[in-house]
């Protein structure tokens, strides 16, 4: 047996030991500008890649403070968390995003959704920026957990003019004063152990306490915040500064680095493995009898005759149109009734024919759909053979109980909103003002296209509300 060892990438093959060994080993947006009191008072920009050198006074996200620098570059080994986040992302952003008020209907005794349309709201949800926050905010809250929200003032300082956020990765927070809150954030591209934050390649904004009972009033009056963070995350048990999403335990059961190191063992085996179908044994005594001046041939024309025999009975053994074919194989026997050595032709178990490693990849994804609260008739079971992933009613079923259960989290990517609808007085017009996610179909087809219909005609068509100036 060879002790030659194997190696391809990042796995290796120890013949005698025989073992396999595996080595283990980003953006606040641009806003646009609005006329007139809806204006930004500053542009939103980002911070310019470097390299840092320093750290100080920062709450380190990780041991190392590149924790969501880790789950990225693990993420991105696997073939399913990323695909799988992205889709509740989307789930839970529905369809659209729009203000209503609520009414109460006294005939029904029930409360009612109408439509907001006034054209300074209306048009402050429609507008892509908006769109944009909701679209990235879900995206950084089931990767980490943790969102960062980036609000501006207009010019005059009495209304929000832009919502947008900071890529989390790129975020840290300082470390909380005397009074347990935190007042700064740095938003760094490229943390590589540390920080100058007097740097050009570093941004250092302002974050307001959302526990403070005159966050508005306050907010108002200091006119030095022009930008800010507003903090917004899903409480974990016993997390300070950083809250941990629910799906971490699939990294540190070791399911997901097991996930992204089968596929590297299977390239490895194909690219390495001496793939052998047939074990044919020729007795010695067939060359003489096949050719009588065998033994005075030289050694050069006995390897030429194996050769040409050898090209013949593989082209027997391959080949589309060799299909069904027989061989006859000859057997004697001597004068004892004992069978005299012949040709054997022996079939060698694929071992890789049945799917190495595919239940183990089975089982790994089974742990990441529980791990993401998903349904497996809505995603997909995962990879392998024979898998059901449910009928449409199944799906169905499973799609509204997934949207039923939506609401909590919702209210976190909702909240910067809602503070902006108090801060910009749209409570005072609407008491009973609400964000409302419209869910694409939740219903069955027929009665989806009901909805659908029902969500267009509260809405005036042909009109595209502008903000006011």
């Amino acid at each position: 047996m060879s002790t030659e060892i194997l190696f391809a990438e990042t796995v290796a093959y120890l013949p005698n030991a025989k073992a396999a060994v595996y080595h283990t080993q980003p953006t606040a947006r641009v806003g646009k500008v609005t006329p007139a009191s809806n204006t930004p008072a500053v542009q939103a920009s980002e911070p310019v890649l470097f390299d840092f050198k320093s750290v100080d006074n920062l709450a380190y996200w990780g041991d190392s403070n590149m924790f969501p620098q880790e789950i990225i570059a693990l993420a991105e080994k696997n073939t399913e968390l990323p695909a799988l986040l992205d889709w509740k992302a989307r789930a839970a952003q529905g369809s659209e995003i729009l203000p209503y008020q609520r009414i109460w209907n006294k005939d029904t005794k029930a409360w009612e959704d109408e439509p907001i349309l006034d054209a300074d709201i209306l048009g402050f949800f429609l507008n892509e920026n908006t769109k944009k926050y909701f679209r990235e905010a879900y995206t950084d809250f089931y990767w980490f957990w943790n969102v960062f929200p980036d609000l501006i003032k207009n010019v005059e300082g009495d209304k929000i003019a832009y919502i947008g956020t900071h890529d989390a990765s790129w975020c840290r927070w300082f470390k909380m004063n005397d009074k347990g809150i935190i007042e700064k954030c740095a938003v760094n591209s490229n943390w590589l152990g540390g920080i100058h934050f007097e740097s050009k390649y570093v941004m250092v904004h302002d974050v307001v306490n959302p526990h403070n009972y005159m966050i508005v009033d306050d907010l108002k009056a200091n006119n030095a915040i022009k930008r800010f963070i507003y903090p917004i995350s899903y409480p974990s048990p016993g997390k300070a500064y950083y809250q941990l999403a629910p799906w971490d335990g699939i990294r540190t059961s070791g399911w997901l680095e097991l996930a992204s190191q089968i596929p590297a063992f299977k390239k490895a085996i194909m690219q390495n493995q001496m793939h052998i179908k047939y074990l044919i044994r020729i007795p010695t005594n067939y060359w003489p009898a096949v050719y009588p001046d065998w033994d005075n041939l030289t050694q050069d024309v006995q390897t030429q005759y194996k050769t040409a025999k050898l090209e013949q009975i593989n082209q027997k053994l391959t080949n589309v149109e060799n299909a069904g074919k027989s061989i006859l194989n000859e057997v004697s026997y001597d004068l004892n009734g004992e069978k005299l050595p012949g040709w054997d032709i022996e079939v060698i178990d694929d071992k890789l024919k049945d799917g190495a490693y595919i239940e183990d990849s089975q089982e790994a994804s089974a742990h990441l759909l529980r791990a993401l609260s998903l349904d497996g008739t809505l995603v997909g079971q995962g990879p392998g053979r024979n898998l059901n992933a449910g009928g449409g009613s199944d799906k169905l079923i499973a799609f509204n109980m997934y949207c039923a259960l939506l609401g909590p989290q919702r209210q976190v990517i909702d909240e910067p909103v809602y503070f902006i609808a108090r801060y910009n007085g749209w409570f005072d017009r609407y008491p009973f003002f609400k964000i409302k996610t419209i869910d694409a179909s939740p219903q069955a087809l027929d009665t989806s296209r009901k909805v659908s219909n029902q969500v267009q005609d509260q809405w005036p068509q042909n009109s595209s509300p502008q903000p006011k100036n």
